[in-house]
């Protein structure tokens, strides 16, 4: 029973947080589309992982000032602030916000993912990890499903505009559910939340004066770190490869931004649907019996079937399920096994060096894949086959990696 109330929040936590992020997702996307087009999406990935470089660079600096735990309070509630602002600003002036909007969206969902995994990982271990990280993890299933309906249905309506409302409003709802948590945190210590700066709290190894730098050194130099964020890489790099093929599909079939958001909406339920499935069937067993490593060679082989049959030009519907079978492998089994394998680290890695990997190695990866993209496509003239070959190269070195990888959590 002492194990309910952290999961019970846990799960309530995780699904706010994602329902929130599929409603943004689907109006950043369909903006993307219709507005801006998929041609142009190498370019903007670049700007993005530079746009993440910075934020990590400031979060490091604030969160050695700050109690790690609090600032995830803190962090959320500014990003409910974000999401309002944007809200009024297309509401009042009509302004579609495009540019600025995606670059935010895409920061706005590896911060506040990455967030919700720190604290989470602070709060259980390996042990018991394993047993619920599968539960809590599918928080994130049922919020998908939620928000991919709001999604689906709100920008037929209403329009896209007010999706952001619903949104914010959850995410203010996501603040409040992390100051349960932490007062939670606390009882079960029997001690106050800490108040001393990062740098002075937590386990003895933390150095009080780690940067940016010195944690994106920690995560290429130690063995088990450095598996972490090679995973963060590749699993970025064949999405996006996916996607680049997958956007255009979109784009040439479905009209107007309207319709296309609402089209990602349906695709978001059907994924969050899928994962539902396979994370209370599937992933609770694998990391139960197996371990994290088990479960980490479902995407990649997901996404190898993907692109494999991306090479034959299938159609919208072909393409779409073909997204729903990688994504929902991606939300469901590999987040949770991922997130597995920070539970017997320590507190630098599992709230700083975390963040790094979760930012910029994450958005590293979409930079890697855009410049490929960029000189298979812009600067040689290639055909679209030749990148979806480059990518399949790279799941199956991704692949190949982990079968070698020593599973820590087992």
């Amino acid at each position: 029973m002492k194990e309910l109330r952290p999961t019970l929040l846990a799960f309530v936590h995780f699904f706010l947080i994602i329902s929130s992020y599929y409603i943004i997702k689907p109006v950043r996307d369909a903006l993307f589309v219709k507005t801006i087009g998929p041609d142009r999406m190498p370019p903007f990935y670049l700007v993005v992982a530079g746009v993440v470089l910075v934020v990590v660079m400031l979060y490091n600096r604030v969160i050695r000032a700050l109690d790690t735990r609090r600032f995830t309070v803190y962090l959320q509630g500014l990003v409910a602030l974000n999401i309002l602002v944007f809200w009024w600003l297309m509401w009042s002036t009509d302004l579609r916000l495009s540019v600025s909007f995606y670059i935010w969206a895409s920061v706005y969902n590896v911060l506040m993912v990455s967030v919700f995994w720190s604290l989470t990982n602070d709060t259980f271990d390996a042990a018991r990890g394993r047993r619920l990280y599968g539960v809590i993890g599918g928080g994130g299933i049922v919020g998908g499903i939620v928000g991919g309906l709001v999604a689906r249905y709100l920008p037929l309506t209403v329009g896209i505009t007010h999706c952001l409302l619903v949104a914010g409003l959850l995410v203010v709802a996501a603040v409040a559910v992390t100051l349960l948590r932490l007062a939670d945190h606390a009882a079960r210590a029997s001690v106050p939340v800490p108040r001393a700066p990062a740098g002075r709290s937590g386990e003895a190894g933390i150095a009080r004066h780690a940067d940016t730098w010195r944690d994106l050194t920690l995560a290429l130099t130690d063995r088990h770190v450095r598996l972490i964020a090679a995973i963060v890489f590749f699993v970025t790099v064949g999405k996006t490869f996916f996607n680049y093929h997958y956007y255009h599909v979109v784009d040439a079939t479905i009209s107007g931004t309207e319709r296309a958001a609402s089209f990602f909406g349906t695709v978001s339920v059907a994924t969050n649907a899928s994962s539902a499935l396979l994370q209370f069937l599937v992933t609770t067993l694998v990391l139960r019996r197996f371990g994290a490593r088990a479960g980490l060679l479902f995407l990649p082989s997901t996404l190898l079937v993907a692109m494999g049959t991306l090479l034959l030009s299938p159609g919208l519907v072909i393409c779409a399920a073909l997204n729903v079978a990688q994504q929902s492998t991606s939300y469901s089994i590999n987040q949770s096994s991922k997130e597995l394998l920070y539970t017997p680290c320590s507190e630098q890695v599992k709230y700083r060096t975390k963040a790094v990997i979760d930012m910029f190695v994450f958005r590293f990866g979409d930079a890697f894949a855009a410049l490929v993209l960029l000189l298979l496509h812009t600067r040689l003239g290639l055909p679209p086959w030749t990148s979806l070959v480059a990518g399949l190269a790279c799941v199956v070195y991704w692949l190949a990696m982990v079968i070698r990888a020593e599973d820590p959590t087992v």
